[in-house]
């Protein structure tokens, strides 16, 4: 067989649909021909390695595991705790959520667009009509005017998740560009994977706020005072609370809203 002919079964491989028993891994393989030939970069291997071992399956499935991976692949110091946790819910039964849309949801292709062709990207696009975006209720706090019509999250395990826990919550959490998350605190533990950035970020009342890249933890332990400038592109975030989940967060008054806002 020429190596015309060999590209052109490869690309049939590639082609294969998906749903079908086993076709995520012909996909797979398929890649990986093309990728040792040249013809296919380090990343679009990777978005069909992502996909290969749960081909068929709901997205919102596929979006768990693969942030489980990306996740695990960070350097925090509670990332024992939230991996344990996700390991250990994930393994329940699955139960679609009825899908609600808010319209800060207009954010997420450009923070998609922020995250280019990377895998995960292509996976919450999928998912994404599949949860249910909901707002923080800061109720009878000054979280701000801008802030409550500004975000949105979505668990993909917790209480309201399709992955049912009863004390942990993971998922996505998204804010328009050019948004102040006022300086709060909570009991629960919580993680920030951001998946764009840079935004700002600050850890003590007043204090000058400092640029973090996408893909830099942000690792709150209870009770760590906290608060987020987002810049030119929309806040896209896995979030994770690994305990104490219903316990409110808390505003924390600082003297310099007015101008960080202004």
């Amino acid at each position: 067989m020429s190596a015309t002919e060999e590209d052109a079964r490869q690309k049939r491989f590639l082609e294969t649909p998906q749903g079908e028993k086993g076709s995520g891994a012909v996909r797979y393989a398929a890649a990986m021909y093309f990728f040792q030939r040249g013809q296919m970069s380090e990343r679009e291997l990777e978005f069909y390695r992502a996909r290969s071992k749960i081909d068929g399956v709901s997205p919102i499935t596929q979006l768990l595991a693969e942030s489980e991976r990306y996740i695990g692949a960070l350097d925090f110091a509670g990332r024992a705790e939230v991996l344990d946790g996700i390991t250990r819910w994930s393994q329940g039964a699955f139960a679609p959520v009825t899908p609600k849309q808010v319209p800060m949801l207009l954010h997420l292709a450009p923070a998609l667009a922020a995250m280019k062709d990377r895998p995960l990207a292509a996976l919450i696009e999928a998912a994404a009509p599949l949860l249910r975006w909901v707002t923080y209720p800061y109720e009878g706090q000054n979280i701000g005017e801008r802030f409550p019509q500004r975000h949105a999250f979505a668990t993909l395990i917790g209480e309201y998740g399709p992955y049912k826990a009863p004390d942990f919550d993971l998922g996505l959490f998204l804010i328009a560009p050019h948004t102040f998350y006022r300086d709060h605190h909570h009991k629960a533990p919580e993680l920030y994977a951001p998946l764009t950035g840079p935004h700002g970020w600050r850890f003590a009342p007043d204090a000058p706020i400092k640029q973090l890249a996408a893909d830099v933890p942000v690792w709150n332990p209870s009770y760590r005072h906290h608060a987020t400038l987002v810049g030119d592109v929309p806040f896209l975030a896995f979030y994770c609370w690994t305990r104490d989940v219903n316990e409110p967060a808390q505003v924390i008054h600082c003297s310099d809203w007015k101008k960080i806002e202004g």
